[in-house]
């Protein structure tokens, strides 16, 4: 989701800084765990709660509502979004979708190969799971007039890389897992 879709500002506002997890705090003696050390205590707590959570079939759902999140969209489908979508993440796409529908713009994501899935911060937090991925990909993404067809942004013949990170929320637990932020990276 790279042109129109929404990014930074629409995050949910949860912060794996006040994941608690109930380790031992880091002493000058001691350096500081790694990200990919964190990453891996995180998803440690929640296989905790959920014995059955698998990474690589966590990788390939994310790659799977990564394309049905990017067909609804280009559908302007907000419906077809609300499943996949914590509220907050499908008010700011149903009015994304208005402001396109209101300029007479369809996004076009086209060609798209997703190049890798990784996560890159994992915690449990009041409740909730959360594991933010980091989404590499590349695609077609332009915008066309609906009246014409006509190219109005970005380019249909030469294709965008991008890297995003992808925060999906879901109740402690073997439940049901929901984006609640896109990021861009900077």
């Amino acid at each position: 989701m790279t042109q129109a879709m929404p990014s930074a500002a629409y995050s949910s506002g949860v912060s794996p800084g006040a994941y608690g997890s109930g380790a031992p705090a880091a002493t000058l003696d001691a350096p500081a765990p790694s990200w990919q050390q964190n990453v891996e205590m995180g998803l440690g707590h929640i296989r905790q709660m959920d014995p059955g959570f698998d990474e690589g079939t966590f990788r390939e759902m994310c790659t799977d509502r990564f394309f049905q999140i990017q067909a609804a969209w280009m559908r302007r489908d907000g419906e077809k979004l609300r499943p996949l979508l914590t509220e907050e993440m499908h008010a700011v796409f149903t009015k994304h979708i208005k402001a396109a529908r209101a300029k007479g713009q369809i996004n076009k994501l086209e060609n798209i190969t997703v190049r890798s899935v990784e996560p890159t911060e994992a915690w449990q937090e009041q409740g909730q799971d959360y594991i933010t991925v980091r989404l590499l990909a590349n695609l077609l993404d332009y915008n066309v007039q609906e009246s014409s067809g006509k190219v109005v942004a970005g380019s249909d013949s030469e294709p965008v890389k991008f890297e995003e990170f992808w925060t999906w929320v879901r109740p402690v637990g073997g439940n049901d897992w929901r984006l609640s932020a896109i990021n861009q990276a900077e």
